[in-house]
């Protein structure tokens, strides 16, 4: 209602930007964002609130889209701001750890996800930034008890969900991995990464092509995913569609694919190719 009676309003669009993206609803949350961000450069230290806010939030959608040097800027810009620094530092972790093409990313990951918690532990994103360090650790039982701070702290937050269903993957806990990915979807439908974990979960099931068809759904909404791109180039593999499998898989190598993947996908295309 209040975007239709003040639409130029940039709290309103910030308010509407916000809503938007984290209930993974991208289209034009981030030009709605962007406006409000740079309205809020000028003005007292209240109306840097909402720019702040901005800056978070864009954080937030650029990871999403698989942008992660853009997401770390925008982190920073919100962390100058004391007010929302430790959920800043929790962001910036998130959009490191999944720059796995640096050898020191776990490390640097690890660090900044410490000191946003030791800002403020009663902050979800900032948990939910160590839950995903001590799992990528390999320390799942901590990963879980963080995680499920965070789900306390903010029940309809995505991903705190989301981290919940990959810790119960990771522990082979297949019926609570769905309870949370179910969970998950309720609060943020169209969040990629949401999408991107059930299609997962749906080709473990020989699901192959419902899970193509929520990765398709994801791939509006991200620029540069390439283990999206590999787990869609799988379930194109399994659909028998050779093509459209080969692409995938090409791409998730040109976008930067690393670890085991990388070598699994040469294999794929190396078979394909030779089909």
């Amino acid at each position: 209602r209040a975007l239709a009676t003040e639409p130029s309003s940039n709290l309103v669009m910030l308010a509407d930007g916000l809503a938007k993206i984290y209930r993974g609803d991208f289209e034009n949350a981030g030009d709605q964002l962007q406006v409000a961000s740079d309205a809020g450069s000028k003005g007292t230290a209240l109306d840097k609130i909402p720019q702040s806010m901005a800056h978070l939030a864009l954080s937030h959608l650029y990871r999403k889209q698989g942008l992660l040097a853009e997401s770390i800027q925008e982190a920073h810009a919100a962390a100058a701001d004391k007010r929302f620094e430790s959920e800043a530092i929790a962001y910036e972790a998130r959009a490191v750890l999944e720059d796995n093409a640096r050898p020191d990313y776990l490390a640097k990951a690890n660090s900044l996800a410490v000191k946003a918690v030791s800002a403020d532990s009663s902050n979800a994103n900032s948990l939910i930034s160590q839950a995903m360090c001590e799992l990528k650790n390999g320390n799942a039982d901590a990963a879980r008890k963080l995680a499920l701070k965070a789900t306390e702290l903010a029940p309809f937050n995505a991903d705190s969900h989301l981290t919940l269903a990959r810790i119960s993957n990771a522990q082979g806990d297949a019926p609570e991995t769905e309870k949370r990915i179910a969970r998950a979807m309720e609060c943020a439908p169209k969040d990629p990464e949401v999408l991107a974990e059930k299609a997962r979960s749906l080709l473990k099931q020989n699901k192959s092509s419902e899970a193509a068809d929520l990765l398709k759904q994801a791939f509006d909404h991200v620029v540069r995913k390439p283990e999206m791109s590999y787990l869609l180039a799988e379930a194109c593999e399994k659909n028998g569609d050779k093509t459209e499998s080969l692409k995938y898989y090409k791409l998730s190598l040109n976008q930067g694919l690393s670890g085991d993947s990388l070598a699994q996908a040469k294999a794929a295309i190396s078979r394909l190719e030779t089909k």
